[in-house]
């Protein structure tokens, strides 16, 4: 996993975590899972996902690591019956964050790109026509 326990604690206190999640680590971890994945969706049309995903540690790109944490910690919560307001607020900045990545609004360092081969063409189709000038 990119992410792990102890890198949502340092965001949330663990005693929240645990009585959110009624202390079943594997809520938790099939949470960072399902928040992995989603990110991936986002992430897997320009940069190389599969290296992205075998970094640990140090090597992780911060910024990944903190847009990951925010989808994990709403899908955490989101079996109570009200999420916090914080939460859902980083949820959908951490949405919107995946989205400009993937425009290249956003360029993350340190994370590979697919080669251009590997990239799916662009979904826009330019046409058009020369005006006749007679």
């Amino acid at each position: 996993m990119y992410i792990t326990e102890t890198d949502l604690q340092q965001h949330r206190y663990p005693e929240l975590i645990n009585a959110v999640s009624r202390d079943d680590p594997n809520f938790v971890l099939a949470n960072i899972g399902r928040a992995e994945r989603e990110a991936d969706g986002y992430l897997n049309q320009k940069y190389d996902t599969a290296e992205l995903w075998a970094q640990t540690g140090e090597d992780r790109n911060p910024i990944v690591k903190g847009l990951v944490i925010d989808l994990t910690l709403y899908h955490i919560y989101s079996v109570a019956e009200e999420v916090p307001i914080i939460i859902r607020e980083r949820y959908d900045y951490a949405k919107t964050a995946l989205k400009e990545i993937r425009k290249g609004e956003t360029l993350l360092t340190g994370v590979p790109l697919l080669a251009d081969k590997e990239r799916d063409p662009d979904p826009q189709i330019l046409y058009g026509h020369r005006s006749n000038r007679y």
